[in-house]
């Protein structure tokens, strides 16, 4: 048993999606068909279509498609932050997490096992986090108020999507009438 936790632990860690950040931060884009001047998570789309992959600011390492809108950003992500966690929606959750969403869980008198079986899965852990809290709005607050800062997708090589929970860590480099 205690070899096995062990080798869990050390996958976790491996898989982990902490990243260790300079002051530059990762480089971003955000597609919108309004112009503002910082991102505020209250002017989140009510469309479910739009929030289909969970509730969150979206940005992308690729230039996304101008049916997104016609102004596009250009963004720093955690810019002077020394780290940030992303949940990887396609691996395993950091046991370090998941043990302190638990202890979270369990402190709003909340079933918290189902959480802890679909670890192995980030999006699985992230929509039965969501379905225990009753959506994914509850959900990405109650993670963000517990370390979680948002969640990554590997959506080809070396290009990912992040779904932020917090507007405090975007940071407007450039904004571009592009219609």
């Amino acid at each position: 048993m205690k070899l096995r936790k062990f080798i869990t632990t050390t996958i976790c860690e491996y898989l982990n999606e902490k990243l260790n950040m300079d002051s530059d931060g990762i480089i971003a884009y955000h597609r919108s068909p309004k112009k503002f001047y910082k991102f505020d998570i209250s002017n989140i789309s009510v469309d479910s279509n739009r929030q289909r992959y969970g509730y969150g600011l979206y940005f992308s390492d690729s230039i996304p498609h101008n049916q997104y809108g016609e102004y596009l950003y250009k963004v720093i992500l955690f810019k002077d932050k020394k780290e940030c966690f992303l949940i990887d929606t396609k691996n395993s959750v950091d046991a370090v997490i998941v043990n302190k969403i638990v202890e979270a869980l369990n402190s709003y008198n909340k079933k918290s096992d189902e959480v802890v079986e679909f670890a192995y899965n980030g999006w699985l852990f992230y929509k039965t986090v969501s379905r225990v809290l009753g959506g994914d709005k509850y959900a990405s607050t109650f993670l963000s108020n517990n370390g979680v800062d948002g969640l990554k997708s590997n959506i080809a090589k070396n290009l990912n999507d992040y779904i932020l929970f917090n507007d405090a860590d975007i940071t407007i480099e450039d904004i571009r009438y592009n219609p």
